[in-house]
């Protein structure tokens, strides 16, 4: 098994994507609830420690493009405020701004790294993952019988 539990699945997307902190942050909420959706989707109970291969590309899928879609809101409100700014009397680094003993800094490079990678992704990334997920979770029902005619 590759990604067996809802952790390991986190973990991956968490090291796939480069991600925001308050996205990042909730990412294994975000898989566990598309594990719930696959299972009921599904009606077959899946143990989030132990969720069989043939749901384990759907979730990872379905968590993508939620998370996906929760950065591009993220970094929609950081582009339409003008940024964010932290206030501080941390070290110093060349994102700081120090006026005695107040100091402005950025988020620091995580998150403007988060902004470059988000801007270089389509926004029909979440939709494409979702739609590739809801694809393999339709077929995952699907039977195929071949019989062999006589004539």
């Amino acid at each position: 098994m590759v990604f067996d539990t809802v952790n390991e699945i986190a973990t991956h997307i968490a090291t796939k994507y480069v991600l925001p902190v308050g996205v990042s942050g909730a990412l294994v909420d975000t898989v566990s609830l598309q594990r719930i959706k696959v299972q009921n989707f599904t009606n077959v109970s899946i143990d989030p420690s132990g969720i069989q291969e043939k749901y384990q590309d759907i979730i990872v899928d379905f968590a993508s493009a939620d998370v996906i879609e929760d950065a591009f809101v993220w970094a929609s409100t950081v582009a339409t405020s003008g940024g964010t700014v932290f206030l501080d009397n941390g070290t110093t680094s060349r994102d700081k701004l120090q006026l005695g003993d107040l100091t402005v800094t950025t988020e620091g490079k995580s998150q403007i790294n988060a902004l470059r990678y988000l801007t270089g992704l389509s926004k029909d990334t979440p939709t494409k993952l979702r739609e590739m997920a809801q694809s393999s979770l339709d077929n995952l029902s699907a039977e195929m019988s071949y019989f062999k005619s006589n004539g």
